[in-house]
């Protein structure tokens, strides 16, 4: 999600923030019973991030306060702080835990920053209290004004905010790239990943390409588009790409090591287009089929992976993630890398769960020899 929709959406989400209350402010305690100003800063908290959730959190309350009065001045202090807690922990906490599960991600969340406010502002009271001529601040209190009265709040909160962070994923309005506090996660990791294959450029060279009997094997339940535009992602030094220009019309390769490109050219092929490039940042005309081999495990965002494939392919075209060893022996490759480099690779029927949403899954293999998916784009 960009700045300027981030900065937009917070807009928007303050003018909620306080025109909500004015509305729940006519049923006799409403802003008590239901808290309608922490729904809009929890839900800038969870889609925009710590720094926009805890702006919204600060100034919603002290603008409502300006502008209609409400909360009372002297309410002002623990609101704001709680509201601020909201904002900022539901952003921290949102892009900190990942169970590998969407919903109990929200709900872990959700909970969590739901105490952690109610305990700030509780505290903040306490300390406002005893500002006082008396300490009249106590647990009873605490618990019936943050527990006991507002519970028709808490329950709104656990339903309705779930709910609307789970739409937003469902229509991309956030996406797991943007569950990162590092907004230069994916630039740091796309350096590592070059300089580690930049590394073992040479030695892949004298590896060599692979004999084309391997190859016909390796493509036996391939269908390749004759005259058709074929993309190799993460091509390496070129290993595929004699055996593809051969069957297919044009081919496009791309890796993000110059020293694997560089390898790859000196094949002398023709009818192969090499080009360094970031496979989530790539632009061209769409291709009938994208061929992934032995390079899925490096591309850490799998949704941004189905996304950018998907908006490459022509309605009909097929993506194939490929490998020509079982996936125990590739995943002990990668056992050990430091974060960023790769990820472990699951058996095909899970993997291709992740991607059903945007293929139609055609082919799996994953036995002791090679691991293979074979997937048509939904129209």
């Amino acid at each position: 999600m960009s700045n300027t929709k981030r900065l937009c959406f917070s807009a928007m989400m303050l003018a909620v923030g306080i025109l909500l209350p004015m509305a729940f402010h006519a049923v006799p305690n409403g802003g008590n019973i239901f808290a309608p100003m922490h729904l809009p800063v929890f839900v800038v908290g969870f889609l925009c991030g710590p720094m926009y959730g805890a702006i919204v959190g600060l100034v919603c309350p002290l603008l409502s306060c300006l502008f209609t009065g409400m909360p009372n001045v002297a309410y002002l202090p623990n609101m704001m702080s709680e509201l601020l807690v909201y904002g900022t922990s539901s952003g921290i906490l949102f892009r900190v835990i990942k169970t590998g599960k969407f919903i109990p991600d929200v709900y872990i969340t959700l909970i969590c920053c739901m105490l952690l406010g109610r305990i700030v502002g509780g505290c903040v009271a306490y300390l406002l209290f005893l500002g006082g001529t008396r300490n009249e601040y106590s647990w009873a209190i605490f618990f019936t004004g943050y527990f006991v009265t507002c519970w028709p709040a808490i329950l709104i909160q656990i339903l309705v905010i779930p709910s609307v962070v789970t739409v937003a994923k469902k229509y991309r309005f956030i996406r797991e790239s943007d569950r990162y506090l590092d907004p230069a996660h994916h630039s740091k990791n796309i350096q590592k990943q070059k300089k580690f294959f930049n590394s073992l450029a040479l030695e892949w060279r004298k590896d060599g390409t692979f004999d084309e009997q391997t190859l016909d094997k390796l493509f036996e339940n391939v269908t390749l588009p004759g005259g058709g535009r074929v993309l190799d992602v993460g091509c390496g030094t070129g290993a595929l790409d004699g055996y593809l220009a051969k069957k297919c019309g044009a081919v496009d390769a791309i890796d993000i090591s110059e020293k694997m490109i560089e390898s790859a050219r000196a094949q002398g092929l023709e009818n192969v287009n090499y080009t360094v490039a970031d496979f989530y940042e790539y632009a061209a005309e769409p291709y009938d089929c994208i061929i992934a081999f032995d390079a899925y495990p490096h591309f850490i965002d799998k949704e941004e992976f189905a996304l950018k494939a998907r908006a490459l392919l022509n309605d009909g075209g097929t993506l194939w993630i490929m490998f020509d060893e079982s996936r125990e022996k590739i995943n002990g490759y990668h056992e050990g890398h430091e974060s960023g480099l790769s990820v472990q690779l699951l058996p095909a029927e899970k993997e291709g769960a992740k991607l059903k949403e945007f293929f139609e899954i055609t082919y799996t293999l994953d036995n002791d020899e090679r691991y293979a998916l074979g997937l048509k784009k939904k129209k």
